[in-house]
């Protein structure tokens, strides 16, 4: 893989790996965490009742995103490995460790493990006005995140 020479973070130095094979054609690889920040009110009988400050509550979701081109030979569904196939999603009966592998232009690598990675949804956009290119949306959740590398 040739490093990229910028400053500016690129998709193009990022692979998606399970069980060490690469998981091509992603368009799109979308993580996000979220948590809510519950307000704190000031109780006075002498004031407005502002918010004082808001306080983190538990970190709940944890979801990615998936865009993908649909291949003849091996669809989004086949893709995740060599015994992974999920013709309806109660078809994944084990979770995946998906690896998200970064080269940086100076060389160092840095590598993320999703854990307990579940599809939760699985579909496909097909249009005959655009490029005509099939692709496959997925959403996932997972449980854990954590830094190898």
């Amino acid at each position: 893989m040739a490093i990229p020479q910028t400053s500016v973070r690129t998709s193009h130095a990022m692979t998606i790996r399970v069980d060490g094979v690469t998981i091509g054609r992603i368009q799109g690889w979308n993580p996000t965490q979220s948590r809510a920040a519950n307000p704190v009110y000031e109780l006075n009988a002498a004031t407005a009742g502002a918010i004082l400050e808001h306080v983190p509550a538990n970190q709940a979701g944890q979801t990615i995103t998936i865009n993908r081109y649909d291949l003849f030979n091996v669809k989004m569904e086949q893709a995740w490995g060599p015994n992974f196939d999920i013709t309806l999603l109660m078809d994944q009966d084990t979770a995946l460790e998906v690896n998200e592998k970064w080269l940086n232009p100076d060389g160092t690598r840095e590598m993320y493990v999703y854990g307990g990675f579940w599809f939760t949804s699985l579909g496909r956009t097909m249009s005959a006005v655009d490029d005509k290119i099939v692709k496959t949306n997925a959403t996932a959740v997972y449980t854990t995140y954590r830094r190898l590398v």
